[in-house]
């Protein structure tokens, strides 16, 4: 893996949805180019598709990491997946194990994580942003949006819009606006230790204020989200070997503001697609009983 292939995949996180013209014009290099990395990088198990849902936002809820460090947790990681809230389990360099929940106000990490896992988890991170204003519900067309870009998230606004019964412009502008809103989420799924050459890198970096945020950066990264309450940045970026990473973690560490950093390199994402699914399921049902309803109540 080159310095090209490393930009491609964090513009794929930047820009998950952009064609590959669009992506080979911000790196430098055409479309044809792009799709050809694109599939090598696919072809060798780097880039093992995309890991698309609903935020927690959007759900009502607030998402939470279970980090496992250094030492083996006890199952298979994907087997954690059926546990209650279990949004995708992350596998990861320094070894480390990351199930991502979603979880109710007041609610705790399920009970038989500790059975599944064989031991609690050596860190919990709440990361939800905490909006200035309560976001509203969805409206029934977004989750149905929602639902055609789980199914085929890199299909075209064509493709989708047949999906929907919508036109290809409402589509792309509704899954545009859910995913720069923070209501949809989409990143590729990926694993730096299936090729060797350069390595990328991800930061969840909480800051004492939002005033330290701008100095977040380190050469070769970039900034996918930034929140506000708690003032924290995601950052991802490339180095040349694993050496460079820990300096890499180090350095961020060390910058002036800075509170915490958890720092990864991604070996692998397994999501639980049916639970993602059926809570958009439930979503589009719920405005179809509305629906029905209303109807019931119109009728003379």
């Amino acid at each position: 893996m080159d310095e090209r292939d490393c930009r491609l995949l964090v513009e794929l996180m930047r820009s998950p949805f952009d064609s590959y013209e669009s992506i080979g014009r911000t790196l430098g290099f055409s479309g044809k180019s792009a799709k050809q990395r694109f599939d090598r990088l696919r072809d060798v198990g780097i880039l093992a598709g995309f890991v698309t849902g609903p935020s927690p936002e959007s759900l009502g809820m607030r998402s939470v990491l279970a980090v496992y460090l250094e030492h083996p947790i006890r199952c298979d990681i994907r087997e954690l997946r059926p546990l209650p809230g279990v949004v995708w389990v992350a596998e990861t360099y320094p070894p480390a194990w990351t199930p991502l929940f979603y979880l109710r106000d007041g609610e705790d990490l399920p009970k038989d994580l500790r059975t599944y896992a064989g031991r609690l988890p050596d860190r919990v991170l709440d990361i939800t942003p905490q909006p200035e204003t309560r976001a509203g519900e969805l409206s029934p067309l977004d989750w149905r949006v929602m639902r055609a870009v789980m199914s085929s998230p890199r299909a075209t606004t064509v493709e989708l819009a047949a999906q929907c019964g919508l036109t290809a412009r409402t589509v792309r502008s509704r899954r545009d606006r859910l995913l720069r809103e923070g209501r949809m989420f989409a990143f590729p799924a990926i694993d730096s230790a299936k090729e060797d050459g350069a390595i990328l890198y991800g930061a969840y970096v909480r800051a004492t204020r939002a005033s330290d945020l701008p100095a977040v950066h380190l050469p070769n990264s970039w900034r996918l989200n930034t929140h506000q309450n708690p003032p924290a940045v995601f950052l991802y970026g490339f180095v040349k070997n694993y050496a460079e990473a820990r300096d890499a973690e180090r350095r961020l560490t060390g910058l002036a503001g800075v509170q915490e950093v958890y720092f990864t390199v991604p070996q692998g994402t397994y999501a639980a697609n049916e639970r993602l699914a059926r809570w958009v399921e439930d979503r589009i049902e719920f405005w179809d009983q509305i629906r029905r309803k209303d109807r019931s109540i119109r009728r003379p």
